[in-house]
């Protein structure tokens, strides 16, 4: 049982990259990436690349538990991005919120390259049906659950801002094409 609130370990516009294995995260319930399997026969996670989030809503439900939105690039990339490598016609895709407590933050290896100015107003109007990430939080939803990103997640499910949507593999993320759009200034 908790007796304090839980730490916020990251805030609204901290940029953060982290390795990825085919588009896939780190998964953080495993000991170590040795044990992060797909299947019995697969091979253990192994990086092949990285992907970068941006950090866009946080907060704590009922006052306690914590939680974090992140917007992800759609697709990893092999080399480590730098920060003014995510600027530009990049596709962002919002992710689910989630939970990230100290240990499973460690664990997925995330590293603070820098912070960006969020501006709500811009933000709310790129993504009108965001929600607060209180479900997740009481339900002990990973953040890893939204940090997959393409060649993991098929294109279709992460459009161009404007393209038709293709609803024949699931309901499709809600994407912007440049990280400017939700940027004050």
């Amino acid at each position: 049982m908790l007796k304090k609130p839980q730490a916020l370990l990251m805030d609204f516009g901290d940029v953060f990259v982290y390795p990825t294995f085919g588009g896939r995260c780190i998964n953080p319930y495993f000991a170590s990436r040795k044990l992060d399997r797909l299947g019995t026969a697969a091979p253990p996670w192994t990086q092949d690349g990285w992907s970068a989030m941006v950090i866009v809503d946080r907060g704590r439900a009922f006052d306690f538990l914590s939680w974090y939105r992140p917007l992800t690039v759609s697709m990893a990339t092999v080399q480590k991005p730098a920060l003014q490598e995510l600027r530009g016609e990049l596709i962002w895709k919002l992710a689910r919120a989630g939970t990230c407590p100290a240990l499973h933050f460690k664990r997925m290896e995330f590293e603070k390259i820098g912070v960006l100015p969020i501006d709500n107003d811009k933000l709310r109007r790129a993504f009108p049906d965001m929600r607060p990430g209180t479900r997740q939080a009481v339900e002990d939803i990973s953040i890893a659950n939204g940090l997959s990103v393409g060649p993991h997640v098929p294109a279709v499910l992460m459009p161009r801002p404007g393209e038709p949507l293709n609803l024949s593999r699931g309901r499709p993320y809600s994407t912007i094409l440049g990280i400017e759009q939700i940027l004050s200034g």
